[in-house]
């Protein structure tokens, strides 16, 4: 059995904690391991579960853009944690059980635990949209969009003109956009980048940052269609207000949300993007 001993927690509260379990391995948790030795000479037990190496969100929009190469995005999370003497599993976890503090992973293990951290990123959801496209990408996990890179610079490279149609036009996805056209501009390519938003080009912004961005978009020839997605179809976007836009691609960037096991698993979520509700303490 886990050794298990009292600390001080913020507030004066004190936490039981024995084995410490860390469900993906974000920039929170990262920084965890690196400082993991401090836990377990006060006797934590210290499991990392990740399935994949770390791919840096910051760095994303450069490597997307073609300015760096997608090898200085990946950061090794397991190799990380063995050198600090983590155990990781590569898995990820698709059940919580807080009251018995078992958590199941993809590979059906049972992993139990004395406290579970959660720094398990977000997640696009395709389901948002009706019709099918064979090339629809999510915004995270950000490996996918290398891979659509890759697609791109092929196509580009057989002197073809490849179209990209960017759905959400918030601050990442309008990013997105101009990092697309810069990448096919700097490769030679001609292709064509739309971005599609109901709501107008960041409406998160201030007036004059919109109104900015929106001249930024039309120097870089980005096509900016302010509408809802009716369906997609392949080789195309149908928009609600009947224009067509080609697609040899589709990159959701409508919003990030939670992985579902964290409602499904009983955790108080929040309704919109089933994130997990934290108090003052986490």
């Amino acid at each position: 059995m886990a050794r298990r001993f009292r600390a001080a927690g913020r507030d004066g509260l004190a936490a039981t904690m024995g084995k410490s379990l860390l469900l993906g391995a974000g920039h929170v948790h990262l920084h965890l391991i690196s400082r993991c030795q401090e836990l377990q000479v006060g006797g934590h037990e210290v499991t990392v579960v990740a399935p994949e190496v770390f791919w840096y969100s910051g760095l994303a929009s450069g490597v997307v853009a073609g300015d760096y190469p997608p090898e200085l995005d990946r950061i090794d999370g397991e190799r990380l944690a063995t050198a600090a003497g983590v155990s990781c599993l590569r898995t990820t976890a698709t059940a919580i059980d807080s009251a018995s503090k078992v958590v199941t992973t993809a590979n059906g293990r049972q992993v139990g635990y004395d406290v579970c951290s959660l720094n398990v990123g977000s997640t696009s959801d395709p389901s948002l949209l009706a019709g099918q496209h064979p090339r629809l990408y999510r915004v995270k996990p950000v490996r996918l969009l290398f891979e659509l890179c890759a697609d791109l610079d092929i196509k580009v490279s057989a002197g073809e003109a490849p179209s990209v149609v960017v759905i959400g036009a918030g601050v990442t996805g309008t990013e997105l956009a101009c990092c697309f056209r810069h990448r096919l501009s700097r490769n030679g390519g001609r292709g064509r980048v739309s971005l599609v938003g109901r709501g107008g080009v960041t409406p998160e912004l201030p007036g004059r940052a919109r109104r900015s961005l929106e001249r930024g978009l039309a120097r870089m020839k980005v096509r900016f269609n302010q509408a809802g997605v009716d369906r997609l179809e392949e080789g195309r976007v149908v928009l609600d207000d009947g224009t067509e836009l080609p697609a040899d691609a589709v990159v959701l960037a409508t919003g990030p949300r939670a992985p579902r096991f964290l409602r499904s698993s009983g955790l108080k979520c929040h309704d919109g993007d089933d994130a997990v509700i934290v108090d003052r303490h986490l």
